[in-house]
């Protein structure tokens, strides 16, 4: 009798940290939208956005580098800022610096590797978070030819 009492105990009590754990994971995806920049004028253009869809905060989120071209036997490569957190339902834009080899370039054009409608090859972002327990947690999205598509999210060990 007791033993069928304690994996009762136990039972309720995995199913409440997985319900706490629910209630507080984030999970960052990305998107192309057209946003309004300020340059010299006010006007709209396709941007990176990270979007939190997950139920808790995202933490010091980062994407990982991406390379996305070599030309001329340079590797172009996009390397992005940390963005301290994206609050549940909430978005920001991620913007990369672009690099040719060692050397910083204009990244005026970087939208259209990611974009379906422009993309020739898809390329996977892997993006990296912690919730407020500061477990790591990675998404991975595969943008560009064939669409959108998130390719796995979970804990990172």
């Amino acid at each position: 009798m007791h033993v069928a009492k304690d994996f009762a105990h136990m039972g309720m009590r995995l199913e409440m940290v997985r319900q706490n754990e629910i209630a507080i994971q984030p999970l960052v995806i990305a998107t192309i939208e057209e946003r309004e920049v300020q340059r010299r004028t006010i006007g709209t253009e396709n941007v990176l956005v990270l979007r939190n869809i997950g139920r808790g905060a995202a933490l010091f989120v980062e994407i990982k580098d991406v390379e996305f071209a070599e030309l001329e036997g340079q590797r172009y490569v996009m390397k992005f800022d940390t963005i301290d957190y994206i609050e549940p339902g909430g978005d920001r834009r991620a913007q990369p610096n672009i690099f040719r080899g060692h050397e910083q370039t204009a990244s005026a054009a970087y939208v259209s590797h990611l974009d379906p409608r422009y993309a020739i090859q898809s390329l996977t972002l892997n993006i990296v978070y912690e919730d407020i327990n500061g477990q790591r947690r990675e998404s991975a999205v595969k943008m560009g030819k064939g669409g959108i598509r998130l390719l796995r999210h979970g804990k990172v060990s």
